[in-house]
């Protein structure tokens, strides 16, 4: 919503963030939306070290289908190129 100007994105990422912890509350293994939260948190908030924090949660699904994209973000966020180039190989 806040990415199309539906809504000024300073209301629609809290709303949307709020939605997603509630959903987490009923199913806390939704890696989309620990992914989702850490994505929003990075670019809404700007606060890596909470970002980064449900960046490991996303980490943490062995089973991800997209375990090497969230990886290879998750390397970036941590300023590890070295390892995010690697990732890439």
């Amino acid at each position: 919503m806040g990415l199309y100007y539906f809504i000024p994105s300073r209301e629609a990422f809290p709303l949307s963030v709020a939605y997603a912890k509630k959903a987490l509350r009923i199913d806390p293994d939704l890696r989309a939306t620990h992914w989702f939260i850490a994505w929003s948190i990075l670019y809404h908030e700007w606060d890596w070290k909470a970002s980064l924090d449900e960046y490991q949660k996303v980490k943490a699904f062995p089973d991800s289908e997209d375990r090497f994209f969230y990886s290879f973000y998750l390397a970036l966020i941590e300023g590890d190129y070295e390892s995010a180039i690697d990732k890439t190989q």
